[in-house]
């Protein structure tokens, strides 16, 4: 019974910190877009926020899948700031990019892994009792 109460524990941090790293990202992406030298760019905007967005639900009702498809959505947004921090003029929001999306990739890898344990486990709970 204890590890049900941990994993859940461990996964509920990793839920809340998922979230708020997926704001963070949110915020960066609301920066570049109102900060543009040409102005605001709303169909890029729309394409950046969207494959993120459409996952919004089912992480906010903790379904692990909507974790593990975050994960692959996020390789995505890796290769643009790994892209975007390597280059001659990259300027510190690219760096902070790269490192919100690391972070957010394995947060939400663990949310995955541990609420999908804590149901397994609590699933063979209620079945042997």
């Amino acid at each position: 019974m204890n590890d049900i109460r941990y994993l859940k524990q461990k996964a509920s941090y990793s839920f809340r910190l998922t979230l708020g790293l997926l704001a963070a990202q949110f915020a960066l992406l609301a920066y570049w877009n109102l900060n543009r030298a040409s102005g605001i760019n709303w169909p890029i905007w729309a394409a950046q926020s969207a494959p993120l967005l459409l996952l919004l639900p089912g992480l906010l009702k903790q379904h692990y899948r909507s974790f593990s498809w975050l994960c692959f959505v996020l390789l995505f947004y890796f290769l643009r700031a790994v892209e975007g921090s390597a280059m001659s003029n990259a300027r510190p929001s690219d760096h902070v990019f790269l490192v919100l999306t690391v972070c957010l990739f394995t947060s939400s890898m663990f949310a995955s892994r541990w609420l999908q344990r804590s149901r397994l486990l609590d699933s063979a709970t209620h079945v042997t009792q």
